[in-house]
């Protein structure tokens, strides 16, 4: 009967003292929140040191690599195949089909501005009247360019390293009927790093800036060691997710020797990469001698440019705080008129201005 009383009395001053300090525990409750959250990400997601207006992108895309990541890394390890499912891509001059896990989150809109630079470029017409036309899609995904170069008649060369997404690509050229001597596929990574040797890729959709725990081994490639076709490149497309610099770098040889002739690749502002991002468009400009530079964003339907010396200097610092998809588009061929490219000044750029 005492030990009752007693333990009626602690559980008195329990709740009596916690409503005593209820009050000034909530002034500081969006302090501990932030806290708990700061240690959640740096428990279980690694973020690399960012100036404090680049911070809200990076926890954006920590938060999203993280449970993305886990997703992936699940499905990675599971017995049980994901079903897969094909669909008709039919916004672009001519229609193919894109196999697709049911699950996955495939990014096949309508890219306006880079539809009107292919077309342009009159890709279609140079494929048709010359199927040895060599395309070149490095960072491959789900195929959404590549193939679309191979149902235009491209000799296409795709290059992926994520394993279930290679298994895709093989499955959309054989739902494409596309020949195997016309659509070649590399499961491989392209890197300036010797040819053949292995590096850790990460697993699943990596937003830029953002590191992940469960990383893939994958040979790599230099675009310099590829056995082409044919002497010229009539487009090298590049999305390595904040690694174009070093696929750059290794074709080394091939633009010394003018054997590609457009250039389009994304662009990270923001990361891990951000010192040779900044340098990427002086380096194209100056020592690989691009003829014109232009540059564009998903969900526009405009291209800007061609970017004077003044725009390429501050490009990267104008882009730094941008979150959204960013583009460039640099052509070396001097048969290429500016007029062919239709775009607006790159002073009238609506996301910088």
């Amino acid at each position: 009967m005492v030990n009752v009383k007693r333990t009626g009395h602690r559980l008195k001053f329990l709740r009596s003292y916690y409503t005593s300090i209820y009050p000034s525990l909530l002034k500081y409750r969006w302090y501990i929140f932030l806290l708990l959250f700061l240690i959640f990400l740096t428990r279980f997601q690694y973020i690399d040191i960012v100036s404090p207006l680049k911070l809200p992108f990076v926890l954006i895309n920590a938060v999203y690599s993280r449970f993305s990541n886990l997703i992936h890394t699940q499905e990675e390890l599971t017995t049980t195949p994901v079903p897969e499912v094909v669909i008709d891509v039919k916004h672009r001059i001519i229609s193919y089909k894109l196999a697709l896990r049911a699950d996955d989150r495939p990014f096949v809109e309508p890219d306006h501005a880079q539809d009107k630079l292919l077309k342009d470029l009159q890709l279609f017409e140079t494929c048709k009247r010359d199927p040895s036309t060599i395309v070149v899609d490095v960072g491959a995904h789900l195929g959404d360019f590549g193939l679309y170069a191979a149902a235009c008649g491209c000799t296409v060369y795709m290059f992926e390293p994520r394993p279930h997404r290679v298994t895709l690509l093989r499955s959309s050229i054989q739902h494409n009927s596309f020949p195997t001597s016309r659509v070649h596929l590399f499961h491989k990574s392209v890197s300036d790093c010797p040819s053949n040797s292995t590096v850790n890729y990460p697993v699943g959709d990596i937003a830029p800036g953002v590191m992940d725990d469960n990383p893939i081994v994958v040979e790599t490639i230099r675009l310099d060691d590829v056995a082409w076709s044919a002497s010229t490149i009539f487009i090298l497309k590049i999305d390595a997710e904040g690694s174009e610099s070093k696929v750059i770098d290794s074709a080394k040889k091939l633009f010394a020797k003018k054997r590609i002739r457009h250039l389009i690749f994304n662009f990270y502002p923001w990361g891990t990469t951000e010192v040779s991002q900044s340098k990427l468009l002086p380096h194209l400009k100056n020592e690989l001698k691009a003829k014109s530079i232009y540059c564009f964003y998903r969900g526009d339907n405009d291209m800007y440019g061609p970017l004077r010396l003044r725009d390429i200097k501050v490009f990267h610092k104008q882009h730094s705080n941008i979150n959204i998809p960013i583009s460039l588009f640099a052509t070396f061929d001097e048969q290429i008129a500016q007029s062919s490219i239709q775009s607006k000044r790159y002073q009238s750029n609506k996301h910088v201005v």
